[in-house]
């Protein structure tokens, strides 16, 4: 616990210092007649913020108390250790045999379990080593490893995290939820909202449903949390445009990018682009050079800070396969069911349990890509016809941009043709979005309960009266009293109720019936329908009464703060069964008594029943069967791990039927052919749909080689022979192909057989056979070898066609697509040969023997940033085969070395070094010339 709370020190104390620095240059420059008030209101503010900081903590360690207290985790890969009879998808699931979830997460899991998790103990452990990741030697014959963008290796929180046991991999988790909230609170500070809204504001994005949802999604979470930094950093440039807040904004510009989803980060950057340009007209009217001036020095600078992710990345996508370019249109598919939006207000509408995914197959959530709750959407409803306050126009900006996205995503015309502007038309907003909108809709609230909060407001206004009249008499309208007989105010309320439920029915009829679509969703249909529009229903009354009764006092911001937190705590998923979520209305009820004590300054009693609440989740918790899972090492290597690692030589693996995850085999240190990536090199993805599969994979699932079958539905019951059978076959028919790429042995299902003499007996050997089955290919290649036999292609797809061919030798033979200068064919026997001596992530080292000049061959995937020295002086490395590497070499003994560090990652990591030498300058010459003028005045006073 001690090692948890000094994590979130560090983090509270870096938010703070930030903000302390440009909290202290703004009241400097706007306040030139500075006194000793200002060190004095400095501290107050700076106490502030530390307050703020370990309220957000607290209330993080509260909502989940069970990741804290009680040993459950957050990690992905204990989620899908699963009950699938005769495979094992991860490595830690031989050995882990704690508590399960019941998958009522509707979204895709697969990513940051099968994609995202084991990468990141890879990159862990090459930073460990002192190699920088830019390389993956454990996947699809190697594969570039940074590029892939998503894989976050240069995103310094996600180093951290990388490179820190796994067990703390939790508190980082729940420290983007901090980060995320924290910063949201000070860019409301910076917009001179009070301390309350601007709390309530941080509290309704950092527990939205971008990050509650999707809160092991680090590609999406970390860009996420990065948003509100961001934003407050554009505040501060656009506010002071000092040398210090040019590299804030450069240096948070610079960390959306290196975060993860590039997607993600392109709605991000355009929110920050519109919102500079608003804000910058708003301070500035028409003169706007030196907004704009800063503006683009601060983005440069961005720019070349992200270089060492930026430049690599734009090459690769000249050499890689994905699935995102401008010609699919992909702004016009899925867009979302109108019918499914009420998920972002009720969040349990779809939390029913579905079948486990073995792929990205998206679910519901994905679609909605979060969600904000009822409460926000009360409250921006009666904001909105605040003409008058100094904050409508911020209200209506963000209130514009988060409905924009909305809109966009469900096909609504015009707002669908955003995604036609260059590079939206390459992003799938629906998901990846998200954090854009409700971050928006978190800030409109918030500056909705400062409008209506305002000390300088006297009139009631005109919503509120309208729509709290439900509890008033009708003969006391004239007067604007309340009635105080509760049977009129029943007559209001029921038939509320009835006629809302009967339209909530009707419009969402359809998503509603999903719920039915088999029995085991129809026991979840009242936790999730009924349980969640009536916490909704009662959020509601509860918001009205509070607006109502101390819609003018302090009391009623702690109460409307309390409400928040009963309804977003409810709606956190948990994967509990049916019968322990209805438990979940117990808190709940209790938290709605808080609120009335909160509202009538009852502060013990209120502490009291929070204390309640939170025992109560945490006792529901404990009680329940099904859930989070346990803490444990999800790395942990079962029997079948340990045993290939105990096997000698430099040798690959693939699995087949759902067994071992091919990025697993990365985290164990593993040879897989296989992969799961955001982007693959082209000429490899094409090898694998021609040669290691008898189809080619399917579109959704083109970056997913994991040996399942080509017919493969997430959403289908999960039928392990057919995957068996699948795999039996695509290796019976690909064998040889496997075989040159140095494939020595097959992790099946325990129900498979690969001696069958259908599939071809002699070429197996048995040599595991517990929890899986391991056979040994008799017929593999070395990793390295040499030939004689040279033909010549046009390109990378004949070279695989003639190499493809039944008759070719790979043992003898080669294709090259370039000439070789003084190349002879030499076909009669050769007694060359070639070994590994070294086989790094970044640099292989091969000891060769000719005895008359020959190709060289490493089978490995060949990539242009790959050099090779020959004997100390540089060589050609020739693309063997449409795939592999290969160097000319004459008669004699030769070492040949092989080496990853292209030129656009020495670029890259020299403009950014240049750019961070910027920015210590601007921040040097920021701070030294606030110094100067401090003591000017200081001494000014003085005389005084």
């Amino acid at each position: 616990m001690f090692v948890v709370l000094s994590y979130f020190q560090l983090l509270t104390s870096l938010g703070i210092s930030v903000y302390s620095i440009t909290n202290r240059n703004n009241k400097v420059v706007n306040n030139i007649n500075i006194d000793f008030q200002l060190k004095k209101g400095w501290q107050s503010s700076r106490f502030i913020n530390i307050k703020v900081a370990l309220a957000y903590l607290l209330l993080i360690v509260m909502a989940y108390s069970s990741v804290v207290f009680l040993g459950r985790t957050l990690q992905p890969v204990h989620y899908y250790s699963v009950e699938l009879e005769g495979i094992t998808t991860e490595v830690g699931s031989g050995s882990y045999q704690g508590r399960t979830p019941i998958n009522t997460f509707n979204i895709d899991l697969a990513t940051p379990a099968y994609y995202e998790w084991p990468i990141n103990r890879l990159v862990g452990d090459l930073y460990r080593q002192g190699e920088i990741p830019i390389w993956n030697p454990y996947q699809a014959a190697g594969d570039p490893l940074a590029v892939q963008y998503s894989s976050r290796v240069f995103f310094p929180y996600q180093i951290l995290e990388n490179i820190s046991p796994t067990w703390t991999g939790d508190y980082f988790i729940l420290g983007r939820l901090w980060f995320a909230g924290f910063f949201t609170f000070l860019f409301l500070i910076a917009l001179r909202l009070s301390i309350l809204p601007a709390f309530l504001g941080g509290l309704f994005y950092m527990f939205s449903g971008s990050l509650v949802w999707f809160i092991n999604l680090e590609q999406m979470a970390n860009v996420a949390m990065m948003l509100p930094f961001m934003m407050f950093a554009l505040e501060k440039i656009v506010a002071q445009g000092t040398g210090s807040s040019i590299a804030l904004a450069a240096i948070a510009m610079a960390l959306v990018l290196l975060a993860g989803q590039p997607e993600v980060a392109l709605y991000v950057l355009a929110l920050g682009g519109l919102y500079l340009g608003m804000r910058s007209i708003d301070l500035y009217g028409r003169n706007l050079g030196r907004p704009l001036f800063v503006s683009v020095i601060a983005g440069l600078l961005a720019l070349g800070l992200a270089a060492p992710l930026l430049l690599p990345f734009l090459e690769y996508l000249g050499e890689a396969y994905h699935m995102h370019q401008p010609s699919r249109n992909l702004w016009q598919e899925g867009f979302t069911p109108l019918q499914w939006l009420i998920a972002t207000l009720i969040p349990t509408f779809f939390d029913l349990p579905i079948q486990h995914r073995l792929g990205p197959e998206n679910g519901i959530w994905d679609y909605l890509g979060g969600y904000i709750g009822i409460l926000p959407l009360l409250l921006m409803m009666f904001a909105l016809f605040q003409v008058k306050s100094p904050w409508w126009k911020y209200l209506i900006f963000f209130f514009t941009i988060g409905s924009c996205i909305v809109l966009k995503n469900i096909g609504i015309f015009p707002f669908k043709y955003i995604g036609a502007l260059p590079l939206f038309d390459q992003t799938w907003s629906q998901r990846w979005a998200g954090p854009v909108w409700t971050f928006s809709f978190a800030i409109v609230a918030a500056l909705a309960v400062e409008m209506l909060w305002n000390k300088k407001r006297r009139k009631p206004i005109t919503s509120i009266v309208i729509i709290t009249s439900i509890f008033r008499d009708n003969h006391a309208v004239e007067s604007e009293r309340l009635v105080n007989k509760i049977p009129t105010q029943i007559l209001w309320i029921v038939p509320s109720i009835i006629i809302g439920g009967l339209l909530i029915f009707l419009i969402f009829k359809s998503a509603i019936l999903i719920q039915f679509d088999d029995l085991e969703g129809q026991k979840y249909f009242a936790s999730a329908v009924f349980m969640g529009c009536a916490v909704a229903f009662f959020t509601l009354v509860g918001a009205l009464l509070i607006l109502k009764y101390w819609g003018n006092s302090k009391s009623g911001l702690y109460a409307l703060i309390a409400l928040a937190l009963n309804e977003l705590w409810f709606v956190i998923p948990k994967g509990y069964p049916p019968e322990f979520l209805y438990l979940k209305l117990i808190p709940f009820v209790i938290g709605l008594i808080v609120v009335w004590q909160c509202g009538k300054q009852r502060w013990k009693k209120a502490l009291f029943g929070t204390s309640i609440v939170v025992f109560a989740y945490g006792a529901i918790d404990y009680m329940a069967p099904r859930g989070l899972p346990e803490q444990a090492d999800p790395f942990s290597p079962p029997p079948y791990v340990e045993f290939l690692q105990e096997q000698e030589g430099l040798f690959r693996v693939a699995g087949g039927g759902g067994v071992l995850m091919p990025n697993f085999a990365s985290a164990v240190g593993f040879y897989d052919v296989r992969f799961i990536s955001s982007l693959s090199v082209k000429t490899y993805h094409d090898f694998v749909d021609r040669f290691l599969r008898r189809y080619p994979l399917p579109f959704i699932n083109t970056l997913w080689f994991t040996g399942l079958s080509k017919r493969y539905d997430g959403m289908l019951s999960i039928d392990v022979n057919k995957f068996t059978q699948e795999a039996e076959k695509d290796i019976q028919a690909q064998l040889r192909f496997y075989s040159v790429l140095g494939v020595k042995y097959f992790i099946m299902p325990s129900s498979s057989n690969l001696k069958r003499k259908d599939i071809g007996a002699s070429d197996f050997r048995l040599v595991y056979d517990q929890e899986v089955k391991i056979y040994e290919n008799l017929k593999v290649l070395p990793r390295t070898f040499v030939v004689h036999d040279i033909e010549r292609a046009n390109n990378y797809e004949e070279a695989q066609t003639l190499a493809g061919h039944q008759k070719f030798d790979f043992r003898k033979q080669a294709v090259v697509e370039e000439r070789i200068p003084n190349a002879e064919s030499i076909t009669h026997h050769s007694d060359s040969h070639s070994e590994i001596v070294h086989y790094g992530a970044r640099q292989v080292e091969l000891q060769v023997q000719t005895s008359r000049p020959g190709l060289a061959i490493l089978t490995d995937v060949y990539y242009p940033g790959w050099r090779a020295e020959v004997n100390g002086q540089p060589t050609k490395i020739y693309r063997v085969n449409g795939l592999l590497r290969g160097v000319w070499l004459p008669e004699g003994e030769h070492q040949v070395v092989f080496s990853y560090w292209p030129a656009s990652f020495q670029i890259g990591f020299t403009l950014a070094g240049i750019s961070s030498l910027i920015c210590l300058v601007l921040v040097m010459l920021s701070v030294f010339g606030r110094k100067t003028i401090c003591l000017k005045c200081l001494n000014w006073h003085d005389r005084k």
